[in-house]
C-alpha cells in the first residue's frame, strides 16, 4: 500500500514538473509568437528554443552590417534547427564576408547535399557559389533554375551578367530546348546582335518552327533590321512585294504582315469580309461609325523595297457613303528613313471598285517603306467621319530606269 501511494507520488510530481515547463514554454510561446517584431526585445540565449525569432534577429543584425551579431543568432538558429537551411545559407554568406572561403565553401556543401532535388534555395545557393568561385555548383544551379519558370529570366540575367554580356557563354551552359527561350529572353532587353548569334544555334539544332520564326521577324523588323528579315520570309513576300496582298489570310500583326492598331469599336472597326471583293474570296472592310472626328492610321505594312529604286503601288479600292471633307486615303512613308511620304487619292462619297496607282522613288538611305491608309481631322463643324471603305489586291512593282540605249534605239538589232 505505501509502495502504491509512493509510485502515485513520484508520477504526481513529474506530471507536476512537466506541466510547470510546459506552462513556461507555453508562455514564452505566446510571447514571442504573437507579434513578427516580439523577436527584437529578447537576447540570443532568451530565444534558443525559437529558431525562425533567431534568423530574423540575425538578419536585422546582417543588413545593419553588425556581423558579429549576426553570425551569434545565426549559429544559435541551426542549434536549435539543425535543418534550418536559411540560416546555415546566411552562415555560408557571413563567413565569405568574413574571408572564412573554407569554411563558407564547407557550409554550402552540406546545403547542396541536404537540397539536391529541391528549387526553394538554388538561386541563393547558385550566388554563393558564384561568390567563392565554386563555377561547377554555380552552373549546375544554373541549369536547374532555367527550368522554373518562376526564376528562368533571373538566371538569364545573372548569366548574361557573370558572362559580361557573352551570349556564347550561356549557350555553352543551354540544352537544346532552352535555345528559344533564351532567345525570346534576348528579344525582349533589344539585344540585336546577340538574337543572331542564338538564332543561328536555334536553326542549327532545327528549332526554327513557324512561332519562333514569326517572332524573330517581327523583332528584326521592329529594330529596323530589314534585310535579315526578309531574308527569312521570301515566301510570304509575294511577286508583287507584299505580303497577304489581297488578304486572303488571317492578319497577325507581326512582321511583314498587315497590322492593326488597336481596335476602338464605337468609332471604327476593321474586318476581313467576303463580300464585296475585287478578286479572290476575301477583301478588307474598314467601317467609320460617324462618332468621332477620327486621325486614323490603323492598318499598315512594312514593305521591304531596294534603296533608290523606283516603284509603283497598285491597290484596289471601293468606298461608300464617305462623309466630311477629309476622307481616307492610301500612303507610303519611309519606314527607316525620313521626309519621304507619297499619298493616294483622297476617298469620299460612294465609288465602285477602281484600281490606283502610287508611283514612288525610294531614298537611297531606304530599305523599307510603310503602305498605310491614313486619315486626318477634319477642321470644319460636320466632321465626325461615316461610311465603309473595301481595300484588295494589293501590288508593289519595282519600275526598271530607262537606260540610254532604249532612248535612242540601240540594241534593238534594227539599222542598215
Amino acid at each position: 500500500m505505501v509502495a502504491s501511494v509512493g509510485k502515485k507520488i513520484i508520477v504526481s510530481a513529474v506530471l507536476l514538473v512537466l506541466g510547470a515547463w510546459l506552462l513556461n514554454y507555453g508562455f514564452w510561446e505566446y510571447r514571442v509568437s504573437r507579434s513578427k517584431t516580439s523577436y527584437q526585445q529578447y537576447t540570443v540565449d532568451q530565444l534558443a528554443r525559437f529558431p525562425r525569432q533567431l534568423y530574423l534577429k540575425g538578419y536585422d543584425a546582417l543588413v545593419t552590417n553588425n556581423i558579429e551579431a549576426a553570425e551569434l543568432a545565426f549559429t544559435a538558429a541551426v542549434q536549435a534547427d539543425p535543418l534550418y537551411i536559411d540560416a546555415w545559407l546566411r552562415l555560408a554568406e557571413i563567413n565569405s564576408i568574413t574571408g572564412n572561403i573554407t569554411k563558407a565553401t564547407e557550409i554550402l556543401y552540406f546545403t547542396e547535399n541536404l537540397t539536391q532535388n529541391v528549387t526553394t534555395w538554388k538561386w541563393n545557393q547558385m550566388l554563393l557559389a558564384r561568390d567563392l568561385g565554386l563555377m561547377d555548383m554555380f552552373q549546375d544551379n544554373a541549369r536547374v533554375l532555367l527550368r522554373d519558370p518562376r526564376r528562368q529570366k533571373d538566371t538569364f540575367q545573372l548569366l548574361d551578367v557573370h558572362y559580361e554580356g557573352q551570349p556564347e557563354s550561356t549557350l555553352s551552359l543551354l540544352e537544346t530546348d532552352l535555345l528559344v527561350p533564351y532567345m525570346e529572353w534576348l528579344m525582349r532587353w533589344r539585344r540585336v546582335a546577340d538574337s543572331g548569334i542564338v538564332w543561328q544555334a536555334i536553326k542549327a539544332h532545327d528549332l526554327a518552327n513557324e512561332d519562333i520564326t514569326e517572332k524573330y521577324i517581327d523583332f528584326l523588323v521592329g529594330n529596323r533590321q530589314i534585310s535579315p528579315a526578309a531574308a527569312l520570309r521570301q515566301d510570304q513576300i509575294n511577286a508583287g512585294g507584299m505580303t497577304n496582298p489581297g488578304f486572303e489570310d488571317e492578319i497577325n500583326s507581326r512582321g511583314f504582315n498587315w497590322r492593326l492598331g488597336k481596335a476602338d469599336p464605337g468609332k471604327w472597326k476593321i474586318q476581313r469580309v467576303g463580300l464585296p471583293v475585287h478578286s479572290g474570296s476575301y477583301a478588307l472592310e474598314i467601317h467609320f461609325k460617324g462618332t468621332d472626328n477620327i486621325a486614323f492610321h490603323h492598318l499598315s505594312q512594312v514593305v521591304p523595297v531596294a534603296p533608290g529604286g523606283t516603284y509603283g503601288l497598285k491597290y484596289a479600292r471601293h468606298f461608300r457613303g464617305i462623309s466630311t471633307d477629309q476622307g481616307p486615303f492610301v500612303e507610303i512613308l519611309g519606314y527607316d528613313c525620313d521626309k519621304f511620304n507619297q499619298r493616294g487619292p483622297m476617298m469620299k462619297g460612294f465609288s465602285g471598285w477602281q484600281v490606283e496607282q502610287i508611283d514612288f522613288t525610294v531614298p537611297d538611305d531606304c530599305s523599307a517603306v510603310l503602305v498605310r491608309l491614313r486619315r486626318l481631322p477634319s477642321k470644319r463643324f460636320d466632321n465626325q467621319i461615316s461610311g465603309k471603305v473595301w481595300l484588295d489586291d494589293f501590288e508593289l512593282v519595282e519600275r526598271k530606269p530607262l537606260s540610254l540605249s532604249s532612248l535612242t534605239g540601240e540594241g534593238r538589232g534594227g539599222g542598215e
